[in-house]
């Protein structure tokens, strides 16, 4: 192996080596951030009409509000501070709910700051991302953890929190998944390109059906109480 290589093996007297390995700087391989978009910072807010099924659990339908000046009445003072009423009064006017940042895993905030580098840029940004969210080095993408973001959202539905998905809007989700997984098993059926993609969303349309039809069995309908009613009927008649 030796002469393979070109080392001499001459015997006599010589000079005693240690091991090396040589040290390789990460910087210029580029994987000391991850590269992926820098997105603004964010506060989540829900809508009573807005529900949607992710790994297993019907859980409230929660959309970010970015809190850039100039966008959704968001303004900054001096300082720096979000000034953040304008949009507060809007949102409740609305009959929408911001979700406080306390409310998130373990009473710490559902946001998180990452340092990047946009598509690989040289610049360090800063990135505000789901505290679900993973970052990985030298990437673009972002890795969501769907089950623990989905166990969290269910969290929310609880006293002094948010209210229950209401029966009429189940139903109503079930039946634009019906729908869908109708459609689906149509196109699976049918063969040919296409047909594989769509057996597999009608797959999943399924899962994500009975997750709600459970939900509306376990909640019983409510009605409007009604009383006795008579109405005085002139029949011309004196």
């Amino acid at each position: 192996m030796a002469k393979a290589l070109g080392i001499s093996r001459d015997v006599g007297d010589g000079a005693t080596g240690r091991s090396y390995q040589p040290a390789f700087a990460q910087h210029q391989t580029g994987a000391t951030h991850p590269f992926c978009e820098v997105m603004a910072p964010f506060v989540l807010v829900h809508n009573p009409i807005r529900w949607t099924v992710i790994a297993g659990r019907l859980i409230p339908g929660l959309h970010k509000v970015t809190l850039e000046p100039g966008v959704n009445h968001i303004a900054r003072d001096r300082s720096g501070r979000v000034m953040f009423s304008a949009a507060r009064t809007k949102i409740n006017e609305e009959g929408r709910t911001v979700i406080p940042y306390e409310w998130g895993p373990d009473g710490e905030s559902y946001v998180q700051v990452v340092e990047t580098r946009p598509n690989g840029q040289r610049n360090v940004r800063e990135t505000y991302l789901y505290a679900w969210e993973t970052a990985a080095l030298g990437d673009t993408s972002l890795i969501v953890d769907d089950d623990a973001y989905s166990k969290w959202a269910a969290s929310l539905v609880a006293p002094g929190k948010l209210s229950a998905c209401p029966p009429y809007i189940a139903r109503r989700l079930a039946d634009k998944l019906s729908a869908k997984l109708e459609e689906n098993e149509a196109r699976a059926a049918k063969g040919g390109e296409g047909s594989g993609a769509a057996k597999l969303r009608a797959r999943k349309l399924r899962t994500d059906l009975e997750v709600v039809q459970k939900a509306i069995a376990k909640t019983p309908r409510k009605s409007a109480r009604g009383r006795s009613a008579t109405v005085t009927l002139d029949d011309g008649v004196a």
